[in-house]
């Protein structure tokens, strides 16, 4: 548990101090997430691009995730993914093969973001956090005061294969996906149901309820 800082007059701001207020401020939901909702983690939605898994490639289009550890990612969004090739990782073509997604755990030492003069490429990036050498402009929300140039952070996502499970100590992961081939044509199984946040987080899941409810509907015609 992170304690609070001590603002007092007089003190001379530097970064950590607002750093350290915003670890603080989260680590004020830990008692909700551990105790009221322990199993509050999964997706709010999801979309791959169906045609790249031709090219054997997994491409995320958009998602809504909450991981394990109470980050709350919404791409896009808030965060930034690159695609990628399951080409030379799926060795065994017969069996489903399943894709992760993951988030770098925080670095309580320090070190949490990297600075990039462009987003085009993420490839070299193994921090939590990215944002770019060049300010934005934001607005005085309150009073209509001048703008000030502010740097914003994105959570850096990666995709990962269930090959590499045991090398990811590092990152925080979800189950994304299943693919599974047929001949040469490779799909997204209709039969994995990610963690979801929500029955309509799953189109499986939400299909599965649809039958049953319709087969308990028959069977209770049967009965009249």
């Amino acid at each position: 548990m992170e304690r609070p800082l001590f603002w007092h007059q007089g003190l001379f701001l530097q970064p950590q101090h607002f750093q350290l207020k915003d670890v603080h401020f989260q680590s004020l939901l830990t008692p909700f997430h551990k105790f009221l909702q322990p199993h509050l983690w999964g997706t709010g939605g999801l979309e791959i691009q169906k045609a790249a898994l031709g090219n054997r490639s997994v491409d995320l289009l958009r998602g809504e995730f909450l991981f394990p550890d109470m980050t709350y990612v919404v791409f896009p969004g808030n965060a930034l993914i690159e695609a990628r090739s399951f080409d030379e990782a799926w060795v065994e073509g017969g069996k489903p093969f399943t894709v992760f997604l993951g988030v770098r755990k925080w670095n309580g030492a320090g070190e949490n973001v990297t600075v990039l003069s462009s987003l085009a490429d993420l490839s070299g990036v193994t921090t939590r956090f990215v944002t770019t050498a060049d300010s934005e402009e934001a607005l005085d929300l309150h009073q209509g005061g001048p703008a000030a140039q502010v740097k914003r952070l994105y959570y850096v996502l990666r995709l990962f294969w269930e090959t590499e499970t045991d090398q990811l100590g590092d990152y925080v992961v979800i189950p994304l996906a299943q693919l599974e081939r047929d001949g040469e044509e490779i799909a997204l199984s209709e039969h994995f149901v990610p963690p979801s946040l929500t029955i309509s987080s799953s189109e499986p899941l939400v299909n599965l309820v649809k039958e049953i409810r319709d087969e308990i509907a028959a069977r209770g015609h049967q009965l009249e």
